[in-house]
C-alpha cells in the first residue's frame, strides 16, 4: 500500500496547480484495501460523488468515469511496479447512471505487468449496483514515475 500512496502523492504534487479531474479525484480518494499477490494486485478505493463531476443530466459524467478507471488501474500497477506508464487502450462499459449516491467504490486489478505492457481492469459501484467497468492496457516506460519532472 505504501507504493500506491507514494504514487498518488507524486501525482497530486506534480499537478497541484491544475484543476482537472484526476488530481481532484485523487485528493478525495480513500484507499480501503491494497493486496499484492505475486505479480498481480487489487486495490479498492472510495470517494464521494461531487457535483463538479456530474453532467447536464445530473449523473456522473462519462469522462469522470473514464478518468476514475484510468487512475485506479494505474494505482493498481503502481502497487507492483514503479515504472511510469502511458495508456495504449482504454475501454469503458457504461452500465448504469450514477445519480443518487453519496459515494462510489472502485475496485481495480492489475492482472499482469510484462516487459512492455500492463493489463488491468476496474469496476465502479455505488449503493451495491455496478455503474461501469473498464479494461485498460498501459505501456511500461523505462523511467520510474517518481523520477518524472513536470
Amino acid at each position: 500500500m505504501n507504493r500506491v500512496l507514494a504514487y498518488v502523492s507524486s501525482v497530486i504534487s506534480k499537478n497541484a496547480n491544475k484543476p482537472f479531474y484526476d488530481r481532484l479525484m485523487l485528493e478525495r480518494m480513500t484507499t480501503k484495501h491494497c493486496e499484492v499477490i505475486g505479480k498481480t494486485s487489487k486495490i479498492q478505493v472510495e470517494l464521494p460523488l461531487l457535483p463538479e463531476w456530474l453532467n447536464s443530466g445530473g449523473t456522473l459524467h462519462g469522462g469522470a468515469i473514464s478518468t476514475l478507471i484510468d487512475q485506479t488501474t494505474t494505482m493498481a500497477i503502481a502497487a507492483i511496479d514503479e515504472r511510469h506508464t502511458v495508456s495504449v487502450d482504454l475501454s469503458v462499459s457504461f452500465i448504469a447512471a450514477l445519480k443518487d449516491a453519496d459515494s462510489m467504490q472502485i475496485e481495480a486489478i492489475c492482472h499482469k505487468v510484462g516487459k512492455s505492457l500492463a493489463f488491468t481492469s476496474a469496476e465502479i459501484k455505488a449503493n451495491g449496483a455496478l455503474i461501469a467497468s473498464g479494461k485498460h492496457t498501459k505501456f511500461m516506460l523505462a523511467t520510474k514515475w517518481g523520477d518524472i519532472k513536470v
